[in-house]
């Protein structure tokens, strides 16, 4: 069993490499259509192939008891820099407060739901991710007609 330390040392560096990589992908623009999508297409790769991933999300929704605030604690600060990336990415369309807050939602809604698929591996992920894409270019496309 690992110690608390040896623990929220681990959370800690993960959380670091996690938000780094969420940076690296927000600054890849051009690329796809839609802001944000250089995360949402790399997500799946991310987790099946860098333990940090699996690891900080396995916390935010199985963390040992006595750990679970802080484990919580964490999981929102990734949370929040994927709030600030997209936010920034969203700029350039020139959004009210709730439409930015609207499409923030749906934003942090598809990686949740993308989070959970790959958790608790159901089999439905590639499924789920080309209906969450779809639904959100045809969201972002609309915005682009203003």
């Amino acid at each position: 069993m690992l110690s608390a330390a040896v623990y929220l040392e681990l959370l800690q560096d993960a959380l670091e490499s996690e938000c780094a990589f969420i940076e690296s992908c927000f600054a890849t623009t051009g690329e796809f259509p839609a802001p944000g999508e250089a995360y949402c297409r790399a997500f799946e790769v991310r987790y099946k192939s860098v333990i940090t991933l699996r690891f900080l999300i396995r916390m935010a929704y199985a963390a040992p008891v006595h750990l679970t605030n802080t484990s919580a604690a964490t999981f929102n600060v990734y949370i929040k820099v994927l709030t600030e990336q997209i936010q920034l990415a969203l700029k350039p369309y020139e959004l009210d407060s709730a439409q930015l807050a609207l499409y923030t939602d749906a934003y942090l809604g598809i990686i949740d739901s993308l989070s959970v698929e790959l958790l608790y591996a159901e089999g439905l992920y590639e499924r789920r991710f080309k209906a969450m894409l779809m639904l959100y270019h045809t969201a972002i496309a609309q915005l682009n007609k203003k």
